[in-house]
């Protein structure tokens, strides 16, 4: 079996530039925006939903919002909860542009990315900026 790799760890940002004050609940919520958008695509494995079944059911059902969906996962988006097609995205965007995507998308309305409040308007507007690049990295990618 090949290695696992870690997109995103809420962790990482905590222990790194995060704003002092902010509580850490904060940190979990651009994760949690895209792995919302990754289980729209239908990208997360079956193993991760059943493994998380709890989890997953109260996001979809409103009882969690995205943020609070990715605590549940430990703050952790790694290769071995997607699909193979979600990996595949996942290698070629997320670790190199999301969170600079996700950054400009807001830039005008939050002093920084950890202020995004985790709503479902703010997952809207992030679902559509991630259908349209994926839409976009098909183009690019298909054989």
């Amino acid at each position: 079996m090949s290695e696992v790799q870690v997109y995103d760890k809420a962790k990482w940002h905590i222990e790194g530039r995060y704003p002092k004050g902010l509580p850490e609940s904060c940190a979990y919520t651009h994760g949690g925006f895209l792995i919302a958008w990754l289980l729209r695509q239908n990208f997360v494995s079956e193993r991760c939903l059943r493994d998380h079944s709890e989890a997953f059911s109260d996001f979809t059902t409103c009882q969690k919002s995205a943020g609070e969906l990715n605590q549940s996962l430990d703050g952790v988006l790694d290769s071995g909860m997607l699909t193979d097609q979600g990996n595949r995205f996942a290698s070629d965007y997320i670790d190199e542009s999301y969170l600079e995507d996700y950054t400009l998308l807001f830039e005008f309305t939050f002093p920084n990315v950890y202020d995004v409040t985790d709503n479902e308007e703010h997952l809207e507007m992030v679902c559509e900026m991630l259908d349209t690049i994926y839409s976009e990295w098909l183009e690019e990618n298909q054989h």
